[in-house]
């Protein structure tokens, strides 16, 4: 699973382009199977453990401008998962922000460290065991996470509303209400899903706005943030959209029946471990799992 690529200088668990060259170069070409491939093989359930297919979320641009001429030289056909919220001027307040705080901080300790002067948190919250157990989980699933990082996705996830962190998140960078800077070199166009289609590459399904507390959300609002991904998708694309991934590995049992009923027949999710409740790894063609690249290339 695959998010941010770097040019020069690494952040956010970004990687270089010959990063993603080692790396399909250690799996061996021949493991890697086209989403047309994989799709055959997951209708026959003939799927074996051996089996890799690379995934990226998030329509994010460095991977149109640093992954993809990869991909390209190896002849790989891969998985874009796309949020469309951004393809219609809009945003992902998540990433937008995370791109912000790379651009004006050296590290995101520095940042993390004024941020939270700045909403006067109690530090109080981080030694509660709400807070241990929701941070276990996440190291669990991603090790790299420093505590700042972690505390930051607490306050994201649990502590504040979506609105009211993004709110404060403005205010800390003194952000008009209209004011987007910035934006134009995070997300692909609309012309760049159309290559990808165009060099044999497979679009599927993120969710409209990329929302993340995708679960706490009413069945009749996940079930519109699907339809209208798929169709935007689909008019982008002249093609049907049949697999999706959980924006940031979030899902349910509605989200499944909701799945099924757009005739989306696989799913991923955003980690390698067993789902809670499920006796195997991958329990349904609906919980597909990856294995974060940041994992894979951990020092």
């Amino acid at each position: 699973m695959f998010h941010r690529f770097h040019d020069k200088q690494k952040y956010l668990g970004s990687i270089s382009s010959d990063n993603l060259e080692d790396l399909i170069l250690n799996i061996g070409e021949s493991r890697i199977l086209s989403p047309l491939e994989w799709k055959d093989r997951c209708k026959k359930h003939k799927l074996e453990n051996h089996h890799v297919c690379l995934t990226f979320d998030d329509c994010l641009k460095s991977q149109y401008e640093i992954a993809l001429p990869i991909l390209e030289k190896y002849s790989i056909k891969a998985f874009f998962f796309i949020q469309t919220v951004v393809l219609d001027g809009g945003l992902d307040y998540n990433e937008y922000f995370l791109q912000k705080i790379n651009s004006q901080y050296d590290n995101f300790d520095t940042f993390f460290n004024s941020f939270e002067k700045h909403i006067i948190v109690d530090n109080d919250i981080f030694l509660d065991n709400k807070y241990i157990i929701y941070k276990n989980d996440l190291l669990d699933k991603f090790s790299l996470y420093s505590e700042s990082e972690i505390r930051y996705r607490y306050l994201r996830n649990r502590i504040f509303s979506f609105d009211d962190f993004n709110n404060e998140l403005a205010r800390f960078f003194s952000l008009n209400e209209d004011e987007h800077d910035e934006c134009d070199d995070i997300w692909m166009t609309k012309q760049d899903i159309k290559q990808l289609v165009n060099l044999g590459h497979t679009i599927g399904l993120h969710t409209h706005n990329h929302n993340i507390n995708f679960t706490q959300l009413s069945k009749e609002l996940k079930f519109n943030e699907y339809t209208v991904n798929k169709e935007k998708i689909e008019n982008i694309t002249d093609e049907k959209v049949w697999v999706s991934s959980h924006p940031l590995g979030l899902y349910d049992s509605d989200t499944i029946d909701i799945l099924k009923s757009l005739d989306i027949e696989c799913s991923f999710r955003s980690n390698n471990l067993i789902p809670e409740g499920k006796k195997i790894i991958n329990p349904s063609n609906f919980e597909f799992a990856r294995n974060d690249v940041a994992n894979i290339l951990k020092p």
